[in-house]
């Protein structure tokens, strides 16, 4: 079974893929692809250079030479203007879910019948719902979304309600969503919500086998 994990920024989508990695599932993450794809030398590095040009490296400005790209440089860009956001939606888009394809058919030759868990973002927002077989939403409230993005990312409090709006709303993910985790609980509770709806995924899965 593939299975599309989203969530809004900061609700807990990594804890929550861990969880089940825990568990015996597969995880490819969306946003780890697209960081090695934004790697010197990889596919999405020249075209995201062409795109936005010099001021998004990582100290010098010869892409030539393989500088890396900052990513947070080039976070506050997009998440401050939605045509750029789309713009290098469009670049990386088609290589992340290619990679996330060739990586899903090796983990089913391989491990039949285990779930792979496809962390997704944008997955509604992109129609990735669409290649998967369920979708699970991890949801938050604002003030925890930008209490956790000031802790960890060093954001002002304004900086972080602009990424959190930047984003589909919350409560729009898990109106679509087939499954919701509550990512405002605790990591203990968090961990316990996430082994009772992979043990209901392990019995759908092995029902539809039979």
């Amino acid at each position: 079974m593939f299975i599309g994990l989203t969530g809004g920024i900061a609700c807990g989508k990594s804890l929550v893929a861990q969880c089940f990695h825990a568990l015996g599932a597969h995880v490819i993450d969306a946003d780890e692809l697209a960081h090695r794809l934004l790697g010197p030398g990889q596919p999405g590095y020249r075209a995201v250079l062409e795109a936005f040009g010099p001021s998004i490296l990582d100290g010098g400005l010869d892409g030539e030479a393989g500088t890396p790209i900052n990513r947070r440089r080039l976070g506050t860009l997009v998440f401050t203007d939605a045509a750029q956001r789309r713009r290098l939606e469009a670049i990386l888009h088609p290589l992340i879910f290619a990679e996330a394809d060739r990586q899903r058919a090796a983990l089913e030759a391989a491990h039949p019948g285990d779930l792979i868990i496809f962390v997704v973002p944008l997955l509604f927002e992109t129609g990735a719902d669409r290649r998967v077989d369920r979708t699970i939403a991890v949801v938050a409230d604002d003030t925890t979304q930008a209490s956790r993005l000031m802790a960890r990312d060093g954001l002002t409090r304004e900086d972080a309600l602009l990424r959190i709006r930047a984003q589909w709303p919350v409560a729009e993910k898990q109106r679509r969503a087939d499954e919701t985790i509550d990512g405002s609980r605790s990591p203990d509770d968090v961990r316990r919500q996430v082994a009772t709806l992979y043990k209901k995924l392990k019995d759908r899965e092995a029902a539809g086998r039979k």
